[in-house]
């Protein structure tokens, strides 16, 4: 994603004395919060949907004005899963993306598709949006209640809602091998993670940027092959940053 660099430079009325300026920057100094993209890094997967949302975002937080602020970007590194999380404890990174948990890493999703296409009888996964891109045969999978599924939003989605998410500790379940039996059984979801260390104010922001991908961004989401969360999910979403909002001001 590219970066947007924008001055700004103070201007005074002509003739105006030279202390009232200083004065007055001097009592704005304290309230001034330096505006900043909303940081992250990790999943090649989760990629183009954060960067379709990046650009909603901003657009939504610009209300159809001309004005726009660092604040209302998204700088998001594709470094892969592992080195995300790795770097969640630099200061400077607000948020990073889960990796699928099993196979022989190859640098970038990106990179394994160019792979697959170049190894003779490579077996391999990737996500459905970015294979249908590249025209790659696929494959149905045979899943636990015995039935040859092949991938698609409606396998996903039975794997998602056959998941225990009221059971799981912060949402974090697998959906592979779910036992439905239209269920995909090789679907997995992405999440997200964001440590409290970078305050509440960054903390707010990048809530408010996944609030308004949940609540708006699902169609994009289709559009790139990715299956959202229902609106029951995205509800159970935003109670559970509640409730965690309050524990932590407690």
């Amino acid at each position: 994603m590219e970066r947007f660099f924008r001055q700004t430079h103070g201007l005074g009325a002509a003739g105006a004395p030279l202390w009232g300026l200083i004065g007055i920057a001097f009592m704005l100094w304290p309230t001034v919060v330096m505006a900043d993209p909303i940081r992250g890094a990790g999943s090649t997967f989760a990629a183009p949907i954060i960067a379709r949302w990046a650009e909603n975002y901003e657009k939504a937080r610009m209300d159809d004005g001309d004005f726009s602020s660092p604040d209302w970007t998204v700088d998001y590194e594709l470094v892969g899963s592992l080195a995300g999380l790795m770097r969640l404890d630099q200061p400077e990174l607000d948020f990073a993306a889960i990796k699928w948990p099993i196979g022989t890493s190859v640098e970038g999703t990106q990179d394994l598709i160019r792979s697959v296409q170049a190894t003779k009888g490579a077996i391999s996964y990737a996500d459905f949006g970015q294979v249908k891109r590249a025209n790659l045969p696929y494959a149905a999978i045979g899943n636990r209640a015995g039935k040859f599924v092949k991938p698609g939003p409606e396998g996903v989605r039975a794997a998602a809602s056959a998941a225990s998410w009221d059971e799981s500790k912060d949402f974090a379940v697998s959906l592979t091998d779910q036992p439905a039996e239209g269920a995909y059984p090789i679907a997995g979801a992405t999440f997200v993670v964001v440590s409290r260390k970078i305050g509440p104010h960054r903390f707010g922001r990048v809530q408010d940027f996944f609030r308004l991908a949940f609540e708006k961004g699902g169609k994009d989401a289709e559009a790139l092959g990715y299956v959202p969360v229902t609106p029951q999910m995205v509800s159970q979403i935003v109670k559970y940053w509640l409730k965690k909002d309050t524990a932590a001001s407690q």
